[in-house]
């Protein structure tokens, strides 16, 4: 590449990689995947490296001087793999190397983990642990998990103990009137997704809800149900669709036919 197209590309890669940085960093909006940034970067240094011309904006561009005294050198005790997980992709895809190399090497590094997860002598340190107690079942401390239906407190040694401790249930609130089915207080309740509703206190035996529809009665037609005999009700269709006449037996019984007024 000439270097005046060198320098046309490498200016449009800039432009590339800094509007990805602000829909990542400032946004937080991601435009591309990883591996198509770290595309954008490698060609960008690659004809830097071609024609020894780094823009001021650049990313390859580091900071000078020196580090200050009195840090001491960290190392990670396991390698940091999220560098190398685009490039293992695109070295399969070229037939540079191989998935099973690159999974035994993920597997030699992820396994040990689980092992230490699943011992059951492992304990959570405590200063990472609030205190909600002791389990009563094996002693080990209690740790708030996270669950479909929210948080709950369960024992730190799962899946050795599956002590979960129960929640308290709350005392229902009366709204202040009465059911209109069965005259009893009408009560605040909420629902697994937290939720409050209005519903009879006499559940299970009303199941009334404040606002929940009521199903209309079926309309009959002069018609019986060619497969099963049983009469034909007329249905609205859903998202605008025309009205049909349906079997009455449903779900034992699916006939349907178009209706004609």
């Amino acid at each position: 590449m000439q270097g005046f197209d060198a320098m046309t590309r490498m200016r449009e890669l800039l432009d590339k990689i800094k509007e990805a940085d602000d829909a990542y960093f400032v946004e937080d909006k991601p435009i591309m995947s990883d591996r198509d940034y770290d595309a954008l970067v490698e060609e960008l240094q690659s004809l830097e490296k071609a024609t020894g011309i780094v823009f001021s904006h650049s990313p390859s561009r580091k900071v000078s001087g020196s580090v200050k005294e009195g840090f001491t050198k960290v190392e990670h005790s396991k390698p940091m793999l999220s560098a190398k997980k685009t490039k293992n992709l695109d070295d399969i895809a070229n037939k540079k190397d191989t998935r099973v190399r690159v999974l035994d090497g993920f597997c030699d590094f992820f396994f040990p983990l689980v092992h230490v997860a699943q011992d059951a002598t492992y304990e959570i340190p405590s200063e990472f642990v609030e205190d909600y107690g002791i389990c009563p079942e094996c002693g080990k401390p209690l740790v708030k998990r996270k669950g479909a239906y929210g948080d709950f407190i369960a024992c730190s040694s799962y899946p050795t103990c599956k002590y979960i401790q129960k929640k308290e249930k709350e005392v229902a609130v009366a709204t202040g009137e009465k059911c209109p089915k069965c005259g009893s207080d009408m009560v605040f309740r909420k629902n697994k997704k937290g939720e409050t509703f209005e519903a009879c206190s006499n559940f299970p035996k009303c199941k009334y809800i404040k606002g929940s529809e009521e199903k209309p009665e079926p309309t009959f037609v002069d018609k019986k149900c060619p497969k099963c005999g049983s009469p034909l009700i007329l249905k609205k269709g859903v998202k605008g669709r025309s009205s049909f006449l349906g079997c009455s037996n449903f779900p034992k019984c699916r006939y349907i036919e178009p209706y004609k007024e």
